[in-house]
């Protein structure tokens, strides 16, 4: 790492950087922080993209030592970080994201982070990112991963939602809840609100399975999506989702026909005990027959 840094502080030119340390057994908060240090150095920085997934050292320290280089890059407009499997980054580590997204919140066009197995992130994390996102106006592209985060509930998707009114600007979104069996309806209410506000939004991608929601938390999600008269792109995963009913594709087959730019619709309900084979042929049929033979359907 000592030989990195010196490397980095001879760059300060460079505007993009791109490191892979996965599964690096030896990377530790200390080998990390002087990184953070030489961050602020590299002025012209424009985008970053840094893989920690599987560092099992590295803490909430890590996260702090990053934030105190990047948030003196005033040209940085893309964030990319990867931090599966680091199971000691905590709600603590999450709010120091927060924070940098809000000190970038003029530049950031583009932020890419995975937080999949991180099961010591709960609420408050996700509260204190969704306060960081409010600042981010510019923002293009927002792709989160909680895959099996399984402390996140119903306030943590609230204070996502809270934070996704703002992003009047964003195109493409991507989130992934899979595995988080913890919030409900409730929680799926609030997050559609944020949802529908996106009036920019041309694509969503969206994973839920294996999560407890009913068919109410997919009633609202619906009923955001019909707000989206920009919406070319939908895709839903549902996998395993045991609550939810037929009545779900009723409601969907309904409000997606009011979307006049929609192209593209993939749908998966594979597994869901309450969902039969009948009613998703018929709500293909129906999209079909209301959006006409140019729109891409894949439901299964």
């Amino acid at each position: 790492m000592k030989n990195l840094s010196r490397v980095v502080q001879r760059l300060d030119s460079l505007q993009s950087l791109s490191l892979d340390f996965c599964g690096c057994e030896k990377i530790s908060d200390t080998s990390l922080k002087t990184f953070g240090k030489d961050l602020q150095k590299i002025t012209n920085l424009q985008s970053i993209k840094l893989d920690l997934a599987e560092c099992n050292k590295i803490t909430d320290r890590t996260l702090f030592s990053l934030e105190k280089g990047i948030y003196r890059l005033s040209f940085l407009n893309s964030i990319d970080l990867d931090l599966n499997r680091c199971l000691n980054i905590s709600d603590e580590g999450l709010e120091v994201l927060g924070e940098t997204i809000k000190s970038l919140s003029s530049s950031l066009k583009s932020i890419k982070m995975s937080l999949s197995n991180c099961v010591n992130i709960a609420d408050r994390g996700l509260q204190k990112l969704g306060e960081g996102l409010k600042r981010t106006e510019s923002l293009l592209s927002l792709e989160l991963n909680f895959n099996s985060c399984t402390n996140i509930g119903d306030r943590g998707l609230k204070g996502l939602g809270e934070g996704l009114k703002s992003l009047s600007s964003l195109q493409k979104m991507d989130l992934n809840f899979r595995g988080c069996t913890k919030f409900k309806d409730k929680g799926m209410e609030d997050l559609s609100e944020g949802i529908g506000g996106l009036d920019s939004l041309k694509s969503i991608s969206l994973n839920f399975s294996e999560c407890e929601m009913e068919d109410w938390g997919l009633f609202y999600l619906s009923d955001a999506f019909k707000k989206l008269e920009f919406l070319e792109s939908i895709i839903l995963c549902c996998y395993k989702c045991k609550w939810i009913s037929n009545e779900v594709l009723i409601r969907f087959g309904a409000d997606l026909q009011e979307l006049d730019l929609l192209k593209t619709v993939e749908m998966s309900f594979k597994s869901c005990p309450r969902i039969w084979e009948k009613g998703v042929k018929h709500m293909k049929n129906f999209l079909e027959n209301k959006l006409g033979e140019g729109l891409e359907i894949y439901i299964e």
